[in-house]
Parts: C-alpha cells; sequence; structure tokens
C-alpha cells in the first residue's frame, strides 16, 4: 500500500516527538540516604553564687531584691512588659569556655502568688568586651548595650507556671534554649530577656527572685505596662535609663540575678563511612545502566544504575563532610 505524503509527514512528526521527549526527559535522581552523625555530651550545670543553697523565706540572710517595686530581675511580675540584661564576666563563667550554652534558670521565691501569670519570654546572648554598664555624663544615665548583633537563643517561649504549686517555697525560671550558643570563654557574657503578657501579679511582692550577692551592678532592667523593651529599644530614648513613673521605669545597678546555667561539651562531628543511595527514573520508569557520579573537586564516585534504577555509591569517611554534585548519564537521554 502506497503511503501518502500526508501520512509520511505525520509518520516524521511522531518520531520527531518521540525523539525529543526522550532527549529532553531529565533523568531524576531520588536520595534516599547519607550517613552523617554527631556525639552529643551529656548536659552539665554551672550554678553562680549560692543557686542551690539559697534557703527560701530566710528572712535574716534574705536575698530577695528590696527597694521600690521595679527594682528586681529578670522580672517583674506586677508589670506587664519587662526587659532585663545582665553582664557574666570571663572569670564566672570560665567552666564553660569552649562549651556549647543550652539554658539559663533563675531562682525565685514565692511570697504570696497564687496563679499563673503568663509570660512569653525572648533571650539573646552576645560576647562582649566590657564589664560594666556604661554611664553617661551628659544624659546624667547609664546605658543599655545594643543587642541587634546578638544570637537570639529563645523565640517566644511560652511561660504559664501555676506559682501556687511553690507557695511559700523555692521555684526555678528555666529557660531551655532553642538552640545552643557556642561560648568561647574569650569575652565576657550579655544576656538579654523580655518577659511580655497581659496580666499582672496582685502585689509587687507575690514572686520574688534571689540576688547574686557576689556579682553588684551587673544587671539593669526596665519595666513597663505600656512599652515593651523591644518597643523601647526602638525609640529615641534608647539606650539611656532615663525617666520612671507610668510610661516606663528603669532600675539600674541591680545585681546580677541568682543564676545557674545548663552547658554540655561542643559537639563533635563523628563521621562514619557513609551509603548514598537512590534511584534513577525518567517519567517514574526507571533507567538501567545510566552513570551516576558524585564528585567533589578531585573526589569522584561513580556507579552504574541495575535493571531498577537503582545505585549505591560508598563514601569514604574521610570524605563525607563536603559538597557533593550528583550527576546521571544515559545513553539518548
Amino acid at each position: 500500500m502506497k503511503q501518502t505524503n500526508s501520512s509520511k509527514t505525520k509518520q516524521k512528526r511522531y518520531n520527531k516527538q518521540r525523539m525529543m521527549k526522550k532527549l529532553n526527559c531529565i533523568l531524576t535522581l531520588l536520595l534516599l540516604a547519607m550517613g552523617l552523625t554527631r556525639a552529643m555530651a551529656d548536659d552539665q550545670t554551672l550554678s553562680l553564687g549560692n543557686y542551690e543553697e539559697v534557703v527560701a523565706g530566710d528572712w535574716n540572710e534574705d536575698q530577695c531584691y528590696q527597694g521600690s517595686w521595679w527594682m528586681i530581675a529578670p522580672t517583674q511580675f506586677y508589670v506587664k512588659h519587662t526587659g532585663s540584661q545582665f553582664i557574666y564576666t570571663k572569670e564566672q563563667l570560665a567552666q564553660m569556655a569552649g562549651k556549647e550554652v543550652k539554658g539559663m534558670s533563675f531562682v525565685f521565691y514565692n511570697q504570696s502568688s497564687f496563679s499563673a501569670i503568663p509570660r512569653t519570654i525572648n533571650v539573646w546572648v552576645k560576647e562582649i568586651d566590657d564589664d560594666a554598664f556604661a554611664y553617661n555624663d551628659e544624659k546624667k544615665a547609664y546605658a543599655y548595650f545594643d543587642f541587634d548583633d546578638a544570637e537570639k537563643v529563645l523565640t517566644d517561649y511560652a511561660f504559664d507556671t501555676d506559682f501556687v504549686d511553690y507557695y511559700c517555697l523555692n521555684g526555678e525560671l528555666n529557660l531551655a534554649f532553642d538552640k545552643a550558643f557556642a561560648y568561647s570563654g574569650d569575652k565576657n557574657l550579655l544576656v538579654t530577656i523580655t518577659f511580655d503578657g497581659d496580666e499582672t501579679a496582685e502585689t509587687s511582692s507575690d514572686i520574688e527572685f534571689y540576688y547574686n550577692t557576689d556579682a553588684e551592678n551587673m544587671a539593669m532592667s526596665t519595666n513597663s505596662d505600656n512599652v515593651t523593651f523591644a518597643d523601647y529599644h526602638e525609640s529615641e530614648d534608647w539606650p539611656y535609663a532615663k525617666g520612671a513613673g507610668y510610661t516606663v521605669s528603669h532600675a539600674t545597678q541591680l545585681a546580677q540575678p541568682l543564676t545557674q546555667f545548663t552547658y554540655q561539651e561542643a559537639a563533635k562531628p563523628e563521621v562514619k563511612p557513609a551509603e548514598l543511595t537512590g534511584i534513577v527514573s525518567c517519567d517514574g520508569e526507571p533507567i538501567m545502566g545510566a552513570t551516576v557520579t558524585l564528585t567533589s573537586g578531585e573526589t569522584k564516585y561513580e556507579v552504574t544504575s541495575d535493571a531498577e534504577g537503582k545505585y549505591t555509591l560508598n563514601i569514604k569517611a574521610e570524605n563525607v563532610d563536603k559538597e557533593y554534585t550528583l550527576t546521571a548519564k544515559a545513553a539518548g537521554y
């Protein structure tokens, strides 16, 4: 049967479309596994001052913050918003040099609170050269440290402890960081903490935090029912701790709050030989005989996919922690 010119044209177009589909088909590399583990150390603690020995309600040796209602750190539950900064010296933290700080805790005494006072807590940490808050003679005020360049280690932590569980007892405000902070130990440590909520304590002395008798003038605090510390940080009044009263109040030259840090040895990679396994396919169909290549500089691994399109590359331990390019090639694709 003689083929018409029209039929020949259709057949050529069909063959061309098939060839173009095959040539343009992208080989899919499905990455299944690659091994790299890290060895983690057990948690350790560093307690400053007499953190573990402070006695609840021992009025003969009272270590709770005293004075006006805002003269307290890390927070005053009598107001809705608090922002505090603390300096910890490298001498205090020598035990944590070269370690990863995972969290911090403060100890409080519950004098008369019978309910939860919810707060959203944020924490920033940075290393600094200074070991004191600077005083500006012209402004007649102490200045906070800027923390734009600090590492945020805790974001929007919801604190809703029911204080009635600690009535006339000591309790702990435990802050486990979202990510550990690598502390070099070469500098001092600045911690910035904000507390924000809608409820307040019934009296200013419901919850009383303890201070470190060995670290005077190492803390500052801002308290307000109207202005968050974040808003104050963005205002024209920043960084000077000036003003007191209804809008915002500042506490300067406070003693460092009694603090306990949680830390661990710096995580070190425990590298083992790895397997990189996957499937080469096109439009969902496995491709047999594809050459799969893994390269990083002069390091190169190569293998051929089997009848099911599967491949496995065995990577030596010394080559695992590299950035690789993975490619696949097959005849006609």
